[in-house]
């Protein structure tokens, strides 16, 4: 038997997919996979019958075969009980799910554990929830400026606490969709639990050990802080709690600015906030061409940003609710004060719980 996968245009419900399937089913088709959510199809065909019967076949169901592509299966799989997989992927994001479809076609026993919550950085804690608000706040700053004399807008005071509801709506609809609802219809297991590694093959989840004959770690990075004084005794905010915030700040001063600091500092900039961003190089956006730089700094600056850079921070202090950031600029020193103080100053990878060193793996 030889496996197949078409993509098909035409497919728009669940009756869809048996209409291809029956019309597969005629020609002689073997276990038939349809999805009219992915557009495609997999089968098996017997060597005695031509791919392109196939392509007919669904065609003449009044259906679009477009790429069509052999798919190899995974030969000589022993596994030796049922908790032992071809590949256990750690982390549920979007690289795990891609992968672990991309390997199911192939014939793997797939399994995934998760430590939290399905779904991984992006829909979320960093694009879909951040995407979100950035437009809520370009609305609400349109409404206050926009670039036509002819219309009168304005704009009120903002909830946050509504806009936050809101977000975490779309978050939660959006991560059942594309993520959650993908395990069952791709049939791989989900395992809820912290990985540890035992060795190269082994790992262990809730004292129960399981083996792989391939794993992949995909589980994600988190804020990375600076060495700055006073810091961890602060109640700072982080690109993830910074969007879980009710009530806008009158003034948020942010530590780093990076696409995720301006990203996050412009939202709140538009939904009210006075923003401060903070950097230690002298140019904004080093690692991107000169003149990106100097766009971007010219267009944050004309918005009401003020920035601050080739800062050396000596430390930060609390004083009741006001977080004072103690800098030296140019040989100059100051005080930044501001309500909240987010801190955006890179990431590192999710690995420290692993164990990796069991499994021979070393990191930098």
């Amino acid at each position: 038997m030889n496996k197949f996968k078409v993509n098909i245009q035409g497919m728009t419900c669940a009756g869809c997919e048996k209409h291809v399937e029956s019309a597969l089913e005629k020609i002689g088709a073997k276990n038939i996979e349809s999805s009219f959510r992915r557009g495609e199809a997999v089968f098996e065909l017997s060597n005695d019958i031509e791919v392109e019967s196939a392509i007919k076949a669904i065609d003449e169901a009044n259906y679009k075969a477009r790429e069509i592509e052999e798919v190899s299966s995974l030969e000589n799989v022993a596994l030796s009980n049922e908790d032992n997989y071809d590949l256990l992927i750690i982390g549920s994001g979007a690289a795990a799910f891609s992968s672990a479809i991309k390997a199911i076609e192939y014939g793997a026993k797939v399994g995934m554990i998760e430590r939290g919550t399905v779904g991984g950085t992006c829909v979320n804690i960093g694009c879909v929830p951040s995407k979100t608000l950035l437009r809520a706040g370009e609305i609400n700053h349109l409404s206050k400026d926009n670039p036509f004399i002819g219309l009168q807008t304005s704009a009120g005071e903002v909830d946050l606490a509504s806009l936050i509801t809101q977000k975490d709506k779309l978050v939660s609809e959006l991560r059942n969709q594309k993520y959650v609802d993908l395990i069952d219809e791709y049939n791989f297991d989900l395992i809820k639990g912290e990985a540890k590694f035992v060795d190269a093959s082994t790992v262990e989840v809730n004292g129960a050990k399981l083996s792989a004959k391939r794993f992949l770690i995909a589980t994600g990075a988190s804020p990375l802080l600076p060495q700055i004084s006073g810091l961890e005794e602060m109640d700072y905010l982080t690109s993830t709690t910074l969007l879980e915030l009710k009530k806008i700040p009158k003034r948020l001063t942010v530590i780093g600015s990076g696409y995720i600091g301006m990203e996050l500092g412009q939202l709140f900039h538009h939904l009210g906030s006075e923003i401060t961003l903070m950097q230690r190089s002298e140019r904004l956006l080093k690692e991107y061409d000169p003149e990106i730089s100097e766009s971007v700094e010219k267009a944050l600056i004309e918005q009401g940003i003020n920035l601050v850079k080739g800062a050396t921070f000596e430390r930060v202090v609390q004083s009741g609710e006001i977080k004072k950031v103690y800098v030296t600029v140019n040989g100059s020193k100051e005080v930044i004060e501001s309500d909240q103080l987010l801190v955006a100053t890179g990431r590192k990878p999710n690995t420290d719980s692993l164990n990796l060193s069991a499994a021979g793996v070393e990191t930098g």
